[in-house]
């Protein structure tokens, strides 16, 4: 039996073990000692080295992260120090990757490698105590609505159904579109503000005055606003309520002006209330709290 290529070498189990341990990878141990992949997978089966790679299939253990060699460690140390500085200079991980050109991941895999960690958790809370109680400007508050279009919360189970009605009679709309520092839950074509208000409280104290100043900004601004009131403990909105809203998108596209009119029903489709930019609709928008809806039953337009 031929005898193996690395006895034929200075290569011992303590020097691969070394070589290995420092983050040589096979390609370059087998060039400095002249041995194939075959004859050093030959070499770390027979001697007995840790290995974390299986020659067998190729596959890599993946280590835990940062968890690098010393090769590694020594070799990144300089650019360690420079992130370092820059940390102590008041910069954030994401200004010193764009500063020095990198990764926002190296930067904080080098910060976890060389075994520092820090706590954000103060900044953000400063960041808190610099806005808490201060008046936000009209432009940030846009801004927010802009936001919140292009990331909606999760639409509730009214908002779903009637989501899944505009989609299957390809109506085009938008979710939570953005009008001015508002959101509104779908914007219908282009005029048709929609809202399904599914609690109570929109009706009562502070919530009924923004629902006032919501009401006039929208039809003064040119929208047409579509309010259902949902009822409580009622898991679909009954079809009456999408007829009644396609008879009102059919009115507004044939109104000769077609812009500031507002319809309130409830979830069923029983009417509440409707009128115009020139009507007095704060009282009208509001619904009663309590009333019999079409199953005759006790509601409230509250969860």
């Amino acid at each position: 039996m031929a005898q193996p290529a690395y006895l034929q070498t200075a290569l011992t189990a303590d020097v691969l073990q070394s070589l290995i341990d420092k983050g040589f990878s096979l390609a370059e141990i087998g060039r400095q000692y002249n041995l194939s992949r075959k004859e050093l997978a030959t070499a770390i089966r027979n001697l007995g080295v840790t290995y974390n790679k299986r020659i067998k299939d190729g596959t890599t253990h993946r280590r835990p992260y940062g968890q690098v060699s010393e090769k590694y460690r020594e070799s990144h140390q300089a650019q360690f120090d420079e992130f370092l500085r820059l940390h102590n200079e008041g910069l954030t991980f994401t200004q010193i990757a764009e500063k020095c050109g990198c990764s926002l991941s190296q930067v904080g895999k080098l910060f976890t490698v060389y075994g520092y960690s820090f706590d954000t958790a103060y900044k953000t809370k400063a960041a808190h105590d610099a806005i808490k109680g201060a008046k936000r400007t009209y432009e940030d508050l846009c801004k927010r609505a802009i936001a919140k279009q292009f990331n909606h919360p999760k639409l509730t189970r009214w908002e779903s159904l009637f989501f899944d009605f505009l989609r299957a009679n390809d109506i085009p709309f938008t979710c939570s579109k953005a009008i001015g520092k508002y959101n509104v839950d779908f914007l219908v074509d282009t005029s048709i503000a929609v809202e399904l208000f599914g609690g109570s409280f929109h009706a009562t104290g502070r919530a009924a005055d923004r629902l006032h100043e919501r009401m006039k900004f929208l039809i003064e601004n040119g929208f047409n606003v579509y309010i259902v009131w949902c009822l409580s403990d009622e898991t679909s909105i009954f079809p009456g309520c999408f007829d009644d809203f396609v008879t009102f998108r059919k009115s507004i596209s044939g109104n000769e002006t077609p812009v500031g009119q507002y319809r309130v029903i409830w979830s069923d489709g029983d009417f509440i209330s409707c009128g115009s930019l020139e009507s007095d609709y704060l009282a009208a928008v509001k619904p009663a709290t309590f009333r019999n809806n079409a199953l005759s039953k006790y509601k409230a337009p509250r969860d």
